[in-house]
């Protein structure tokens, strides 16, 4: 999955992402499951937060392990997980286009906190 995504411009992964998640229903109720010990949770956070890293040590050139990309990182992605994983655990109530719009307004203003964070260097 990871591999397929990261091929992606960065503002198409996100709705792949969620397409995704919509045609694989059980894996992603099982990652949220309160009945696991929260270890599939964690991967998929981690894979998130690193794509997202990745995405913006490409358009920022800064390092992947610059200090304040990998804070905020941390805060973007786990702003997508609660999205998403709201989403799943409420049987997947919303249509996929209000989870997309969501996000995108997420991404918005994490692009905007981050452009004048790194304009500030």
């Amino acid at each position: 999955m990871l591999l397929e995504f990261h091929e992606k411009p960065s503002k198409d992964f996100g709705k792949a992402l969620i397409a995704y998640i919509e045609e694989n229903p059980a894996i992603f109720k099982m990652i949220f499951s309160s009945h696991n010990t929260g270890d599939l949770r964690y991967q998929f956070t981690s894979m998130i937060q690193g794509v997202f890293r990745l995405i913006q040590t490409e358009k920022l050139d800064v390092t992947l392990n610059d200090n304040t990309l990998n804070y905020l990182s941390a805060f973007w992605s786990s702003g997508c997980i609660a999205v998403i994983e709201k989403w799943v655990l409420n049987d997947f109530s919303e249509s996929k286009d209000f989870i997309m719009k969501t996000m995108q307004v997420l991404d918005e203003y994490m692009e905007r906190l981050i452009t004048e964070e790194f304009a500030e260097k």
